[in-house]
């Protein structure tokens, strides 16, 4: 039965999904709280300059600091199952032809999805994080080239196949991602007041 069908893919993704955490969280709680430490001593340095400047110390912007944190867990995530878990000379094919991955068998579909899937978090963060990507025509492009870099290294290092449908996948995913931000953004809910704060100057 097609549901039956469903529930195992969506099973087999979440299956996936949780061993490649496994092997990079130790990592990724590690980037994260480099990715804080940073910001504070953004923020430090600035808030000094103005100091200096004019006299006056600068409002401090503490609310993206959950932000930061969850970016630095993402961006070790994507590292990771783009490129960390493969080893060099492993493979390298390239595919320029555009839905060639969705002849394989229906089984197999859950590769299709976790692409989709591995950009959603890109959409929802980078817009929480730089007011510039809060427009899609500024993020997707981002989330495009992104993916393409991906792809070129998985080419560079053989660790892959580069291929085009992975690009449509992973925009497709930022783009779900953009999506629900711009939802959660104009609901006002709890949830956004803790994540995003009213922006000031990032």
């Amino acid at each position: 039965m097609p549901s039956i069908e469903i529930i195992n893919l969506l099973t087999k993704c979440w299956n996936d999904s949780r061993s490649y955490w496994d092997n990079c969280k130790n990592t990724a709680w590690k980037t994260a709280v480099f990715f804080v430490l940073l910001r504070v001593m953004y923020m430090a340095a600035r808030a000094l300059y103005v100091r200096i400047k004019t006299g006056e110390w600068s409002r401090i912007y503490k609310g993206k600091m959950v932000t930061y944190f969850i970016d630095g867990l993402y961006i070790t995530y994507l590292v990771y199952v783009t490129l960390g878990m493969r080893y060099m000379g492993m493979r390298r094919e390239v595919d320029l032809i555009l839905f060639d991955d969705f002849r394989i068998s229906s089984k197999e579909y859950h590769f299709l999805i976790e692409n989709v899937l591995l950009f959603i978090p890109f959409g929802f963060l980078a817009p929480a994080t730089y007011r510039f990507f809060g427009k899609l025509r500024n993020m997707l492009p981002a989330a495009f080239l992104i993916s393409v870099l991906i792809e070129v290294l998985q080419y560079i290092f053989r660790c892959g196949k580069s291929e085009i449908d992975d690009v449509v996948l992973n925009v497709a995913g930022a783009l779900v991602g953009g999506i629900l931000y711009k939802i959660l953004y104009k609901t006002g809910s709890v949830v956004k007041q803790f994540l995003f704060p009213p922006r000031g100057k990032s």
